[in-house]
């Protein structure tokens, strides 16, 4: 069974032999870069909150800190609206054929009056997300209005939106969904899975070659060929 997520979608559009390398031979890259370090710490700060942990502590900690950043972005947090939020970090697994299962986990889900929004908090720049043909957008979507209809929570597509919060900017970009997102949605996902199971060689994708953290160990394992088993 193919059990993909928003990430695997996105890491094969992008580079089929960089997907190749993460999801089926599971090669890891440690990362040392500190803006992906402070996204980690914030949602898992956030995830606390949400949960009713005691912060005090942490936001005592940070004045004395020289990390401006997760200040700010944990400042920017603490003025967003959290009200009617039900579930934080909600892992999901979700069915597509025999052959597919979708998987993922939000940040957040709220309800509010039969209408439910996913939150995904960013750390990064507005301008990078594309949030009508993101695969975050197309799986959560999909993915949580077939589970929440399957507990008979929602009837209507459009009852369902995604929000992504940039902490940095302290702007929002919102996609509602719809009945011709859902048909579009579940296309894109089926077409894309189905290329990967039929995939015979995974080619590699040299426009990003030189801003690949994965470039080393792609050319010490294959060589420079353009393609691998």
């Amino acid at each position: 069974m193919l059990i993909v997520s928003s990430g695997a979608l996105k890491t094969y559009k992008e580079c089929p032999q960089k997907y190749n390398l993460i999801y089926n031979k599971h090669v890891e890259i440690p990362s040392d870069n500190k803006f992906a370090e402070n996204g980690k710490k914030i949602h898992a700060l956030i995830n606390y909150k949400l949960k009713g942990a005691d912060t005090e502590n942490f936001e005592k900690s940070l004045n004395e800190q020289e990390n401006k950043e997760l200040k700010t972005l944990w400042k920017n947090f603490l003025q967003t609206d959290i009200s009617n939020i039900e579930k934080s970090e909600l892992a999901f697994e979700l069915p597509l054929t025999e052959e597919i299962k979708l998987n993922g986990r939000i940040d957040a889900l709220r309800q509010n009056n039969g209408k439910y929004e996913i939150l995904d908090w960013k750390t990064g720049k507005p301008e990078n997300v594309n949030p009508e043909k993101d695969f975050q957008t197309i799986i959560y979507l999909y993915s949580i209005f077939e589970i929440l209809k399957f507990y008979k929570k929602i009837e209507n597509c459009e009852n369902l939106s995604i929000s992504y919060v940039f902490l940095k900017e302290k702007t929002t970009k919102t996609v509602i969904f719809s009945a011709e997102k859902h048909k579009e949605y579940s296309k894109i996902i089926k077409d894309i899975c189905e290329e990967i199971n039929s995939v015979k060689t995974y080619k590699r994708n040299e426009k990003i070659c030189n801003h690949c953290t994965y470039k080393i160990v792609c050319e010490r394992a294959y060589g420079k060929n353009n393609h691998v088993l």
